[in-house]
């Protein structure tokens, strides 16, 4: 927007969330929050699962980072990123792309606590072959992480 939206505007959205079941209501212009609020439960520290949500925002950042040389979509995450893979024969085929499309064969595995528990899932067929709706992008989190090195996404 070439210029902040206006109170009417804001207080509209804010409205809307509360109304929705929203918990979490941010607005940002140009950098910077201009509003926030919280209502049906919600607060600044709650950690907030965003199911499905995570998949869309995950998309985004895998090609902001593909576009900006971090990630190669066809290289193994097994390479430099998921090295707890590399002696799998399934496993170490799984590339960036198969994370981000939910096509890396891995079984579905739901309410695990960390990143990390989800490398453990069985493969159920080979990458690439079949679309999963899955937490593949939960693992790509994990991956790009490693990949950044301590550097926040």
């Amino acid at each position: 927007l070439a210029t902040p939206p206006t109170s009417a505007q804001i207080e509209a959205a804010r409205n809307y969330n509360a109304a929705a079941g929203g918990q979490t209501f941010i607005v940002m212009y140009d950098g910077q929050i201009i509003a926030e609020s919280y209502a049906n439960g919600g607060y600044e520290s709650r950690r907030q699962l965003l199911a499905s949500g995570t998949k869309g925002l995950t998309g985004m950042i895998g090609a902001m980072a593909a576009s900006d040389g971090i990630i190669n979509l066809a290289e193994p995450v097994a390479l430099n990123a998921i090295t707890e893979w590399q002696g799998h024969p399934q496993k170490s085929l799984i590339t960036y792309r198969h994370l981000l499309t939910m096509s890396s064969g891995l079984r579905e595995l739901n309410n695990l606590t960390s990143w990390t528990d989800y490398l453990a899932a069985p493969v159920d067929y080979p990458a690439g072959t079949v679309y999963v709706y899955s937490v593949d992008p939960n693992i790509f989190c994990l991956a790009l992480d490693r990949r950044l090195g301590g550097e926040s996404v």
